[in-house]
């Protein structure tokens, strides 16, 4: 069955474009991997810093003020409800003297993931405590005038940008059976218009060898063939003369 070329010649076909269209998938979902952190890394990244210069403001107004020490009046909650994100604070310092540190979820980590103490944003993937999902995390520094006192850190679930390349995949998924099948349809249809032609050549050879040269040869087979067609009914015409 494989060794026709009825067969083959579709399957080199499929093969070919089935191997092309997996190495242009895996092209495809690798950059849009990187473009998907990379949107995710911004977006934590403009939260963060947003939200950083609305605590540092509330810490600059409540440090120093003898009338009004409270913390501000805006939630963590009601920001993490905004942004769809959550929030963090790294640091060693109440921003709040007395009112604790405004609802914020106090994160702990090594220094070599966040230093609060260099008043430079930083991004990195952590697990936060008591879940089994890595978010991808954005840190920016809270000042009161020039000196970092803490981090603010806006993260979202890592799997939340994974959803995203999977939707990717699923699509291209659906959109490679289509064209596989289709190609699949169109390579037999072309197998079929270039191998018949070269069977009954085939068919025309072995009447001649057997010494009947009044075969009938294919017409209108294209190009090449119909050309090697026309020689060979010639060839078969004068042998048997």
């Amino acid at each position: 069955m494989f060794g026709s070329l009825r067969v083959r010649l579709p399957l080199v076909f499929v093969g070919g474009i089935l191997l092309a269209g997996v190495l242009t998938a895996v092209v495809s979902i690798r950059l849009f991997q990187q473009f998907a952190h990379d949107q995710a890394i911004s977006k934590l990244t403009n939260e963060a810093s947003g939200l950083a210069q609305i605590y540092t403001t509330a810490v600059n107004g409540g440090y120093g003020n003898k009338f009004n020490r409270s913390a501000p009046q805006f939630a963590a909650k009601s920001l993490e409800t905004a942004t769809g994100d959550k929030i963090f604070f790294v640091g060693p310092k109440q921003l709040f003297p007395g009112q604790g540190i405004s609802g914020l979820r106090e994160l702990k980590l090594p220094r070599n993931k966040v230093d609060w103490t260099s008043g430079k944003s930083a991004s990195f993937t952590f697990t936060p405590p008591g879940t089994d999902r890595t978010y991808y995390a954005v840190a920016d520094p809270i000042l009161i005038g020039k000196t970092p006192v803490a981090d603010l850190v806006v993260a979202t679930p890592q799997t939340d940008v994974s959803h995203r390349v999977w939707d990717l995949i699923r699509r291209l998924l659906v959109a490679g059976v289509i064209g596989i099948v289709i190609a699949g349809l169109a390579a037999w249809m072309l197998s079929l218009k270039l191998v018949r032609p070269l069977l009954q050549l085939s068919r025309a050879a072995d009447e001649v060898a057997s010494g009947n040269y009044g075969v009938a040869v294919p017409a209108g087979a294209p190009g090449e063939l119909g050309h090697l067609s026309t020689r060979f009914g010639e060839m078969a015409t004068r042998l048997g003369e």
